[in-house]
Protein backbone atom coordinates (compact mmCIF):
# COMPACT_ATOMS: atom_id res chain seq x y z
CA UNK A 1 0.00 0.00 0.00
CA UNK A 2 2.55 2.80 0.20
CA UNK A 3 3.84 1.98 -2.86
CA UNK A 4 0.50 2.70 -3.81
CA UNK A 5 0.69 6.12 -1.30
CA UNK A 6 -1.73 5.09 0.50
CA UNK A 7 -0.49 5.23 3.70
CA UNK A 8 -3.82 5.71 5.74
CA UNK A 9 -5.10 2.84 4.23
CA UNK A 10 -1.77 1.02 5.33
CA UNK A 11 -2.14 2.09 8.73
CA UNK A 12 -5.64 1.25 9.21
CA UNK A 13 -4.46 -2.31 7.65
CA UNK A 14 -2.15 -2.93 10.47
CA UNK A 15 -4.32 -1.52 13.34
CA UNK A 16 -7.01 -4.09 12.15
CA UNK A 17 -4.41 -7.08 12.28
CA UNK A 18 -3.01 -5.99 15.24
CA UNK A 19 -6.71 -5.82 17.17
CA UNK A 20 -7.30 -9.40 16.43
CA UNK A 21 -4.67 -11.19 17.17
CA UNK A 22 -5.57 -12.94 20.57
CA UNK A 23 -3.83 -11.80 23.72
CA UNK A 24 -2.50 -14.90 25.07
CA UNK A 25 1.12 -15.76 26.22
CA UNK A 26 0.87 -18.16 23.14
CA UNK A 27 0.54 -14.79 20.47
CA UNK A 28 2.39 -12.23 23.04
CA UNK A 29 5.38 -11.69 20.25
CA UNK A 30 3.28 -11.74 16.94
CA UNK A 31 1.36 -9.32 19.11
CA UNK A 32 4.03 -7.23 19.78
CA UNK A 33 5.59 -7.17 16.45
CA UNK A 34 1.89 -6.06 15.01
CA UNK A 35 1.14 -3.66 17.34
CA UNK A 36 4.42 -1.72 16.68
CA UNK A 37 4.51 -2.02 13.29
CA UNK A 38 0.73 -0.64 13.51
CA UNK A 39 2.09 2.13 15.76
CA UNK A 40 4.82 3.14 13.38
CA UNK A 41 2.21 2.93 9.75
CA UNK A 42 0.01 5.35 11.79
CA UNK A 43 2.83 7.45 12.59
CA UNK A 44 4.38 7.61 8.93
CA UNK A 45 0.75 8.09 7.77
CA UNK A 46 0.62 11.24 9.71
CA UNK A 47 3.63 12.98 8.90
CA UNK A 48 2.78 16.93 8.38
CA UNK A 49 4.63 19.83 9.22
CA UNK A 50 6.19 20.01 13.25
CA UNK A 51 4.80 16.26 13.41
CA UNK A 52 7.17 13.94 14.33
CA UNK A 53 5.91 10.42 14.85
CA UNK A 54 7.08 8.34 18.21
CA UNK A 55 8.68 5.35 18.15
CA UNK A 56 7.46 2.45 20.03
CA UNK A 57 9.93 1.27 22.86
CA UNK A 58 11.35 -2.27 22.75
CA UNK A 59 9.79 -5.17 24.66
CA UNK A 60 11.85 -6.72 26.57
CA UNK A 61 11.75 -9.77 24.79
CA UNK A 62 11.60 -8.29 20.98
CA UNK A 63 12.95 -10.62 18.73
CA UNK A 64 15.57 -9.72 16.06
CA UNK A 65 12.79 -9.20 13.43
CA UNK A 66 11.26 -6.41 15.31
CA UNK A 67 14.51 -5.41 16.83
CA UNK A 68 15.73 -4.61 13.13
CA UNK A 69 12.63 -2.50 12.52
CA UNK A 70 12.63 -0.30 15.36
CA UNK A 71 16.31 0.66 14.90
CA UNK A 72 15.92 2.04 11.23
CA UNK A 73 12.60 4.11 12.64
CA UNK A 74 14.87 5.17 15.85
CA UNK A 75 17.62 6.41 13.34
CA UNK A 76 15.29 8.48 11.42
CA UNK A 77 13.30 9.42 14.02
CA UNK A 78 16.81 10.82 15.54
CA UNK A 79 17.65 12.43 11.95
CA UNK A 80 14.38 14.01 12.08
CA UNK A 81 14.57 15.87 14.80
CA UNK A 82 17.70 17.59 13.51
CA UNK A 83 16.48 18.33 10.10
CA UNK A 84 13.67 20.38 11.98
CA UNK A 85 16.80 22.25 13.48
CA UNK A 86 18.17 22.97 9.92
CA UNK A 87 14.79 25.03 9.13
CA UNK A 88 15.80 27.65 11.19
CA UNK A 89 19.29 29.39 10.97
CA UNK A 90 22.07 28.25 13.24
CA UNK A 91 25.64 28.74 13.71
CA UNK A 92 28.79 27.39 11.89
CA UNK A 93 29.54 24.85 14.78
CA UNK A 94 25.86 23.52 15.22
CA UNK A 95 25.61 23.19 11.61
CA UNK A 96 28.81 21.17 11.80
CA UNK A 97 27.31 18.60 14.19
CA UNK A 98 24.14 18.38 12.72
CA UNK A 99 25.71 17.19 9.28
CA UNK A 100 27.48 14.70 11.45
CA UNK A 101 24.10 13.55 13.01
CA UNK A 102 22.74 13.06 9.59
CA UNK A 103 26.32 11.02 8.21
CA UNK A 104 25.70 9.02 11.23
CA UNK A 105 22.10 8.13 10.83
CA UNK A 106 22.64 7.65 7.09
CA UNK A 107 25.10 4.78 8.05
CA UNK A 108 22.90 3.42 10.27
CA UNK A 109 19.99 3.24 7.89
CA UNK A 110 22.08 2.21 4.73
CA UNK A 111 25.78 1.50 5.12
CA UNK A 112 27.62 3.24 2.45
CA UNK A 113 29.61 0.19 0.95
CA UNK A 114 26.50 -1.47 1.02
CA UNK A 115 24.82 -2.24 -2.61
CA UNK A 116 21.60 -0.29 -3.19
CA UNK A 117 18.57 -2.50 -3.12
CA UNK A 118 16.07 -3.67 -6.03
CA UNK A 119 13.22 -3.40 -3.93
CA UNK A 120 10.99 -0.60 -3.57
CA UNK A 121 11.13 -0.63 0.21
CA UNK A 122 14.50 -1.31 0.78
CA UNK A 123 15.42 1.18 -2.12
CA UNK A 124 13.52 4.06 -0.48
CA UNK A 125 15.56 3.21 2.38
CA UNK A 126 18.74 3.54 0.67
CA UNK A 127 17.45 6.90 -1.89
CA UNK A 128 16.59 8.78 1.61
CA UNK A 129 19.68 7.26 3.45
CA UNK A 130 21.56 9.28 0.31
CA UNK A 131 19.98 12.38 0.99
CA UNK A 132 20.66 12.67 4.24
CA UNK A 133 24.36 12.91 2.85
CA UNK A 134 24.26 14.74 0.02
CA UNK A 135 22.33 17.74 3.16
CA UNK A 136 25.11 17.02 5.18
CA UNK A 137 27.40 18.36 2.82
CA UNK A 138 25.33 21.41 2.30
CA UNK A 139 24.88 21.94 6.10
CA UNK A 140 28.92 21.71 5.61
CA UNK A 141 28.71 24.07 2.82
CA UNK A 142 26.74 26.20 4.74
CA UNK A 143 29.05 26.66 7.57
CA UNK A 144 32.10 26.86 5.86
CA UNK A 145 30.32 30.18 3.65
CA UNK A 146 29.63 31.48 7.45
CA UNK A 147 33.42 31.40 8.15
CA UNK A 148 34.92 32.12 4.89
CA UNK A 149 36.50 28.93 4.85
CA UNK A 150 38.77 28.41 1.80
CA UNK A 151 37.23 26.32 -0.65
CA UNK A 152 33.61 25.76 0.92
CA UNK A 153 32.23 25.26 -2.50
CA UNK A 154 33.99 21.88 -2.80
CA UNK A 155 30.97 20.56 -0.30
CA UNK A 156 28.15 22.18 -2.45
CA UNK A 157 29.66 20.44 -5.61
CA UNK A 158 30.03 16.97 -4.03
CA UNK A 159 25.89 17.48 -2.64
CA UNK A 160 25.08 18.21 -6.27
CA UNK A 161 27.13 15.32 -7.52
CA UNK A 162 25.74 12.84 -5.56
CA UNK A 163 22.55 14.24 -6.23
CA UNK A 164 23.23 13.85 -9.80
CA UNK A 165 24.28 10.28 -9.47
CA UNK A 166 21.68 9.34 -7.34
CA UNK A 167 18.54 11.41 -10.42
CA UNK A 168 20.64 8.84 -13.03
CA UNK A 169 19.97 5.73 -11.50
CA UNK A 170 16.56 5.05 -13.61
CA UNK A 171 15.33 2.79 -10.52
CA UNK A 172 15.28 5.97 -8.54
CA UNK A 173 12.29 7.50 -9.96
CA UNK A 174 10.77 4.19 -10.76
CA UNK A 175 8.01 4.92 -13.28
CA UNK A 176 6.44 7.41 -10.68
CA UNK A 177 6.41 5.01 -7.85
CA UNK A 178 4.47 7.09 -4.89
CA UNK A 179 7.41 5.88 -2.49
CA UNK A 180 10.34 6.94 -4.67
CA UNK A 181 8.61 9.52 -6.27
CA UNK A 182 9.56 12.62 -3.49
CA UNK A 183 13.03 11.29 -3.15
CA UNK A 184 13.45 11.82 -6.51
CA UNK A 185 12.25 15.52 -6.53
CA UNK A 186 13.95 16.11 -3.89
CA UNK A 187 17.52 14.79 -5.54
CA UNK A 188 16.99 17.27 -8.22
CA UNK A 189 16.26 19.90 -5.78
CA UNK A 190 19.53 19.32 -4.46
CA UNK A 191 21.31 19.25 -8.09
CA UNK A 192 19.61 22.69 -8.10
CA UNK A 193 20.52 24.09 -4.96
CA UNK A 194 22.06 27.86 -5.62
CA UNK A 195 22.56 29.14 -2.18
CA UNK A 196 22.57 28.20 1.46
CA UNK A 197 19.60 29.79 2.06
CA UNK A 198 17.84 27.01 0.12
CA UNK A 199 18.59 24.31 2.05
CA UNK A 200 16.51 24.97 4.71
CA UNK A 201 13.36 24.11 2.38
CA UNK A 202 15.40 20.91 1.26
CA UNK A 203 15.73 19.85 5.22
CA UNK A 204 11.26 20.66 5.62
CA UNK A 205 10.59 17.94 2.63
CA UNK A 206 13.64 15.37 3.92
CA UNK A 207 11.35 15.06 7.67
CA UNK A 208 8.40 14.54 6.07
CA UNK A 209 9.10 12.27 2.85
CA UNK A 210 6.97 8.89 4.83
CA UNK A 211 9.01 5.64 4.86
CA UNK A 212 7.87 2.28 4.64
CA UNK A 213 8.55 -0.85 7.07
CA UNK A 214 11.62 -2.40 6.52
CA UNK A 215 11.52 -5.80 4.65
CA UNK A 216 13.30 -8.42 6.86
CA UNK A 217 14.97 -11.57 5.21
CA UNK A 218 14.53 -14.33 7.34
CA UNK A 219 17.59 -16.68 7.56
CA UNK A 220 16.11 -19.94 5.93
CA UNK A 221 13.54 -20.28 3.32
CA UNK A 222 10.03 -21.56 4.95
CA UNK A 223 9.45 -23.68 1.95
CA UNK A 224 12.61 -24.63 -0.29
CA UNK A 225 11.88 -23.11 -4.04
CA UNK A 226 12.33 -25.61 -7.07
CA UNK A 227 15.95 -26.06 -8.85
CA UNK A 228 16.50 -23.54 -11.85
CA UNK A 229 16.63 -25.57 -14.71
CA UNK A 230 19.80 -25.46 -16.95
CA UNK A 231 19.49 -22.93 -19.54
CA UNK A 232 20.05 -25.18 -22.20
CA UNK A 233 18.00 -27.72 -20.51
CA UNK A 234 14.32 -27.28 -19.81
CA UNK A 235 12.56 -29.71 -16.54
CA UNK A 236 9.81 -31.40 -18.40
CA UNK A 237 6.42 -30.74 -16.12
CA UNK A 238 5.61 -34.11 -14.56
CA UNK A 239 1.83 -33.86 -14.92
CA UNK A 240 -0.72 -32.21 -16.59
CA UNK A 241 -4.13 -32.00 -15.98
CA UNK A 242 -7.27 -30.39 -17.87
CA UNK A 243 -11.15 -31.05 -17.46
CA UNK A 244 -13.62 -30.62 -20.08
CA UNK A 245 -17.48 -29.66 -19.01
CA UNK A 246 -19.96 -30.63 -21.04
CA UNK A 247 -17.21 -31.18 -23.95
CA UNK A 248 -16.36 -27.26 -23.17
CA UNK A 249 -12.37 -26.71 -22.37
CA UNK A 250 -12.24 -25.55 -18.86
CA UNK A 251 -9.75 -22.25 -18.95
CA UNK A 252 -12.01 -20.64 -16.63
CA UNK A 253 -14.98 -19.61 -14.59
CA UNK A 254 -18.28 -21.71 -15.98
CA UNK A 255 -21.45 -21.01 -14.33
CA UNK A 256 -22.97 -24.29 -12.66
CA UNK A 257 -26.79 -24.40 -12.57
CA UNK A 258 -28.16 -25.65 -9.02
CA UNK A 259 -29.12 -29.42 -9.14
CA UNK A 260 -28.13 -30.15 -12.86
CA UNK A 261 -25.73 -32.69 -13.85
CA UNK A 262 -22.99 -32.17 -16.30
CA UNK A 263 -20.61 -34.36 -17.72
CA UNK A 264 -17.15 -34.15 -16.35
CA UNK A 265 -14.28 -35.58 -18.39
CA UNK A 266 -10.69 -34.94 -17.44
CA UNK A 267 -7.77 -35.76 -18.75
CA UNK A 268 -4.17 -36.72 -17.01
CA UNK A 269 -0.80 -36.53 -18.58
CA UNK A 270 2.38 -38.08 -16.61
CA UNK A 271 5.85 -38.15 -17.71
CA UNK A 272 6.83 -40.53 -15.08
CA UNK A 273 5.19 -43.40 -12.84
CA UNK A 274 6.85 -45.02 -9.62
CA UNK A 275 7.62 -48.77 -9.53
CA UNK A 276 6.05 -48.88 -6.28
CA UNK A 277 3.11 -47.31 -7.34
CA UNK A 278 -0.06 -49.46 -8.76
CA UNK A 279 -2.67 -46.90 -9.39
CA UNK A 280 -3.45 -42.55 -9.76
CA UNK A 281 -6.40 -41.80 -7.75
CA UNK A 282 -7.53 -38.20 -8.86
CA UNK A 283 -9.95 -36.14 -6.57
CA UNK A 284 -11.31 -32.69 -6.43
CA UNK A 285 -10.78 -30.43 -3.69
CA UNK A 286 -13.71 -28.52 -2.28
CA UNK A 287 -14.29 -26.34 1.51
CA UNK A 288 -17.85 -27.42 0.37
CA UNK A 289 -20.13 -30.11 1.74
CA UNK A 290 -20.98 -33.40 -0.29
CA UNK A 291 -24.61 -32.08 -0.25
CA UNK A 292 -23.59 -28.42 -1.78
CA UNK A 293 -20.67 -29.91 -4.19
CA UNK A 294 -21.11 -33.58 -5.86
CA UNK A 295 -17.81 -34.53 -7.08
CA UNK A 296 -16.58 -37.21 -9.04
CA UNK A 297 -13.49 -39.24 -7.97
CA UNK A 298 -11.20 -41.39 -10.39
CA UNK A 299 -8.65 -44.20 -9.90
CA UNK A 300 -6.57 -45.48 -13.02
CA UNK A 301 -4.59 -48.59 -12.73
CA UNK A 302 -1.13 -48.79 -13.61
CA UNK A 303 -0.82 -48.14 -17.55
CA UNK A 304 2.27 -48.19 -20.16
CA UNK A 305 2.82 -45.28 -21.60
CA UNK A 306 2.89 -44.20 -25.31
CA UNK A 307 5.70 -44.17 -28.27
CA UNK A 308 6.56 -40.72 -26.72
CA UNK A 309 6.87 -41.59 -22.78
CA UNK A 310 3.79 -40.03 -22.01
CA UNK A 311 1.16 -41.36 -20.16
CA UNK A 312 -2.43 -40.62 -20.84
CA UNK A 313 -5.33 -41.56 -18.94
CA UNK A 314 -8.70 -39.95 -19.25
CA UNK A 315 -12.08 -41.02 -17.59
CA UNK A 316 -15.43 -39.21 -17.03
CA UNK A 317 -17.87 -38.46 -14.28
CA UNK A 318 -21.09 -36.70 -13.21
CA UNK A 319 -21.16 -33.07 -11.39
CA UNK A 320 -23.59 -30.92 -10.07
CA UNK A 321 -23.86 -28.45 -7.50
CA UNK A 322 -27.09 -27.51 -5.19
CA UNK A 323 -25.69 -23.84 -4.30
CA UNK A 324 -25.96 -20.38 -5.60
CA UNK A 325 -23.25 -17.27 -5.04
CA UNK A 326 -24.14 -13.57 -4.76
CA UNK A 327 -23.15 -11.12 -7.50
CA UNK A 328 -19.65 -10.47 -7.27
CA UNK A 329 -18.93 -13.40 -5.24
CA UNK A 330 -15.94 -15.06 -6.33
CA UNK A 331 -15.96 -17.89 -7.65
CA UNK A 332 -15.59 -21.66 -6.19
CA UNK A 333 -12.11 -23.46 -7.12
CA UNK A 334 -12.39 -27.35 -7.17
CA UNK A 335 -8.48 -27.91 -7.20
CA UNK A 336 -7.43 -31.42 -8.91
CA UNK A 337 -5.75 -33.65 -6.39
CA UNK A 338 -3.69 -36.57 -7.59
CA UNK A 339 -1.52 -39.37 -5.23
CA UNK A 340 -0.18 -42.30 -6.26
CA UNK A 341 -0.82 -45.35 -4.23
CA UNK A 342 0.78 -48.69 -4.07
CA UNK A 343 1.56 -51.63 -1.54
CA UNK A 344 4.70 -49.90 0.33
CA UNK A 345 3.01 -46.34 -0.35
CA UNK A 346 0.83 -45.69 2.62
CA UNK A 347 2.82 -46.69 5.63
CA UNK A 348 1.97 -43.54 7.76
CA UNK A 349 -1.43 -44.54 7.86
CA UNK A 350 -0.77 -47.86 9.11
CA UNK A 351 1.42 -47.18 12.05
CA UNK A 352 -1.71 -47.73 14.09
CA UNK A 353 -1.03 -51.75 13.02
CA UNK A 354 2.79 -51.35 14.26
CA UNK A 355 3.90 -53.36 17.46
CA UNK A 356 5.03 -49.81 19.00
CA UNK A 357 1.69 -48.24 19.03
CA UNK A 358 0.08 -52.06 20.01
CA UNK A 359 -1.66 -52.45 23.47
CA UNK A 360 0.55 -51.33 26.90
CA UNK A 361 2.89 -49.12 24.86
CA UNK A 362 4.07 -46.00 26.04
CA UNK A 363 4.69 -43.81 23.63
CA UNK A 364 5.83 -40.07 24.51
CA UNK A 365 3.99 -37.14 21.97
CA UNK A 366 7.41 -37.08 20.64
CA UNK A 367 8.41 -40.55 19.83
CA UNK A 368 4.92 -39.94 18.01
CA UNK A 369 6.38 -36.76 16.26
CA UNK A 370 9.78 -38.35 15.33
CA UNK A 371 8.43 -41.60 14.11
CA UNK A 372 5.65 -39.87 11.53
CA UNK A 373 8.19 -37.31 10.79
CA UNK A 374 10.61 -39.67 9.30
CA UNK A 375 7.94 -41.70 7.26
CA UNK A 376 7.23 -38.96 5.73
CA UNK A 377 10.42 -38.27 4.95
CA UNK A 378 10.17 -41.60 3.29
CA UNK A 379 7.36 -41.17 1.03
CA UNK A 380 8.44 -40.40 -2.17
CA UNK A 381 4.73 -39.31 -3.29
CA UNK A 382 6.09 -35.85 -0.86
CA UNK A 383 9.03 -35.67 -2.89
CA UNK A 384 11.21 -34.88 0.20
CA UNK A 385 9.72 -31.80 1.10
CA UNK A 386 8.47 -32.41 4.40
CA UNK A 387 9.60 -29.82 7.10
CA UNK A 388 8.96 -29.76 11.02
CA UNK A 389 9.40 -27.05 13.20
CA UNK A 390 8.77 -23.95 11.19
CA UNK A 391 8.22 -20.69 13.38
CA UNK A 392 4.90 -19.65 12.70
CA UNK A 393 2.38 -17.52 14.12
CA UNK A 394 4.06 -17.33 17.66
CA UNK A 395 4.88 -21.38 18.06
CA UNK A 396 6.33 -23.87 15.96
CA UNK A 397 4.75 -26.06 13.63
CA UNK A 398 4.60 -29.62 13.73
CA UNK A 399 5.15 -30.65 10.14
CA UNK A 400 4.39 -29.04 7.15
CA UNK A 401 4.26 -29.69 2.93
CA UNK A 402 4.01 -27.33 0.49
CA UNK A 403 2.15 -24.74 2.60
CA UNK A 404 0.16 -27.00 4.55
CA UNK A 405 0.91 -27.78 8.06
CA UNK A 406 -0.06 -30.71 10.08
CA UNK A 407 -0.32 -30.85 14.17
CA UNK A 408 0.25 -33.92 15.90
CA UNK A 409 -1.49 -34.77 19.14
CA UNK A 410 -1.73 -37.87 21.31
CA UNK A 411 -5.05 -38.74 23.37
CA UNK A 412 -4.45 -41.00 26.40
CA UNK A 413 -7.74 -40.02 28.51
CA UNK A 414 -10.84 -39.84 26.34
CA UNK A 415 -11.01 -41.16 23.18
CA UNK A 416 -11.34 -38.98 19.80
CA UNK A 417 -13.61 -39.37 16.66
CA UNK A 418 -13.66 -36.82 13.86
CA UNK A 419 -17.08 -35.01 15.09
CA UNK A 420 -15.41 -34.89 18.46
CA UNK A 421 -12.29 -33.47 17.40
CA UNK A 422 -13.20 -29.58 17.66
CA UNK A 423 -11.23 -28.92 20.73
CA UNK A 424 -7.90 -29.67 18.91
CA UNK A 425 -8.99 -27.36 16.21
CA UNK A 426 -7.68 -23.77 16.94
CA UNK A 427 -3.66 -24.88 16.70
CA UNK A 428 -3.46 -26.15 13.38
CA UNK A 429 -6.75 -23.24 11.78
CA UNK A 430 -4.78 -20.35 13.25
CA UNK A 431 -0.69 -21.65 12.02
CA UNK A 432 -2.44 -22.64 8.18
CA UNK A 433 -3.70 -18.57 8.32
CA UNK A 434 -0.57 -17.03 9.21
CA UNK A 435 0.63 -18.86 5.75
CA UNK A 436 -2.41 -17.81 3.99
CA UNK A 437 -3.69 -21.74 3.98
CA UNK A 438 -7.09 -21.98 4.17
CA UNK A 439 -6.30 -26.46 4.36
CA UNK A 440 -4.70 -27.66 7.23
CA UNK A 441 -4.31 -31.16 9.13
CA UNK A 442 -4.93 -32.50 12.62
CA UNK A 443 -3.47 -36.37 13.24
CA UNK A 444 -4.31 -37.50 16.41
CA UNK A 445 -2.88 -40.72 18.21
CA UNK A 446 -5.60 -42.21 19.83
CA UNK A 447 -4.09 -44.32 23.05
CA UNK A 448 -6.85 -44.75 25.54
CA UNK A 449 -7.99 -47.85 26.11
CA UNK A 450 -9.99 -50.13 23.86
CA UNK A 451 -12.72 -52.68 24.36
CA UNK A 452 -13.54 -53.46 20.43
CA UNK A 453 -11.80 -53.41 17.11
CA UNK A 454 -10.96 -50.92 14.69
CA UNK A 455 -13.31 -50.29 11.92
CA UNK A 456 -11.39 -49.47 7.85
CA UNK A 457 -9.42 -46.39 8.03
CA UNK A 458 -12.50 -44.28 6.70
CA UNK A 459 -13.93 -44.00 9.22
CA UNK A 460 -11.41 -42.44 11.40
CA UNK A 461 -11.24 -39.43 8.32
CA UNK A 462 -13.00 -36.38 7.91
CA UNK A 463 -13.08 -32.64 7.58
CA UNK A 464 -14.43 -30.11 10.14
CA UNK A 465 -14.84 -26.64 9.37
CA UNK A 466 -13.64 -24.72 12.83
CA UNK A 467 -15.26 -21.27 14.18
CA UNK A 468 -13.07 -18.53 12.94
CA UNK A 469 -13.20 -14.81 14.62
CA UNK A 470 -15.73 -12.92 13.85
CA UNK A 471 -17.36 -14.50 11.56
CA UNK A 472 -20.19 -16.78 10.99
CA UNK A 473 -20.07 -17.21 7.69
CA UNK A 474 -16.84 -16.95 6.21
CA UNK A 475 -16.54 -16.10 2.56
CA UNK A 476 -12.88 -18.53 2.46
CA UNK A 477 -13.70 -20.60 5.39
CA UNK A 478 -10.66 -22.73 6.88
CA UNK A 479 -10.86 -26.25 6.46
CA UNK A 480 -8.91 -29.42 8.75
CA UNK A 481 -8.43 -32.34 7.55
CA UNK A 482 -8.61 -34.70 10.68
CA UNK A 483 -6.77 -38.41 10.94
CA UNK A 484 -7.09 -40.38 13.79
CA UNK A 485 -4.68 -43.16 14.33
CA UNK A 486 -6.18 -45.98 16.75
CA UNK A 487 -3.17 -47.33 19.11
CA UNK A 488 -3.19 -48.92 22.49
CA UNK A 489 -5.44 -51.99 20.58
CA UNK A 490 -4.87 -55.60 21.43
CA UNK A 491 -3.75 -58.64 18.88
CA UNK A 492 -6.42 -59.40 16.79
CA UNK A 493 -6.57 -62.88 18.96
CA UNK A 494 -7.75 -60.75 21.98
CA UNK A 495 -11.06 -59.84 20.57
CA UNK A 496 -12.17 -63.83 20.69
CA UNK A 497 -11.83 -64.29 24.37
CA UNK A 498 -14.97 -62.22 25.11
CA UNK A 499 -13.53 -59.05 24.48
CA UNK A 500 -14.76 -57.72 21.44
CA UNK A 501 -17.91 -55.58 22.82
CA UNK A 502 -21.49 -55.26 21.17
CA UNK A 503 -22.88 -56.16 18.17
CA UNK A 504 -25.62 -55.71 16.13
CA UNK A 505 -27.58 -57.92 13.63
CA UNK A 506 -27.77 -56.50 9.27
CA UNK A 507 -31.10 -56.36 8.63
CA UNK A 508 -31.81 -58.32 5.03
Amino acid sequence: MPGAGRWEDAAEVARHIASSIPRNREHEARLELATAIAEIAAGEAGLGPGIAPAIPGTPAQSGDALDAILSRFSAAASVRQALRQVSVAQSPQRLTELADQMELAAEAIQPAEVAAPSLPTELAWATWAGVLRSVAHLLRWDAATQDASENADRHLQAARRRAEVASSNRAVDMDGDPLLQPLAKLNAQIAAVQRPGDIAAIARHVERVPLPLRVIEESGRRFPLPAAADADEQRQAPAVGVCRLDGTLVTNAHVLRPDEVHDLILEIRLTDWPEQATTLEVTFLSVLSPHQARLPGFTFPRTSPDEDGIYRLSASGALSVSFTLPAGAPPQAFPIAARFTGPDMDEAVDMQFDRAYRKGARVTERAFHDDLFNRLLSDPALEGRVERGNRTAGGFLDVVHDRINAELKVARQTAVTVETSHKYLGQPTDYAADTGSQLSILVVLDMTQKQTPPGVLENYLGWMRPAVAGLDNARYPSLVGVVIINGNLPVPSGYSRGKGGPASPVEP
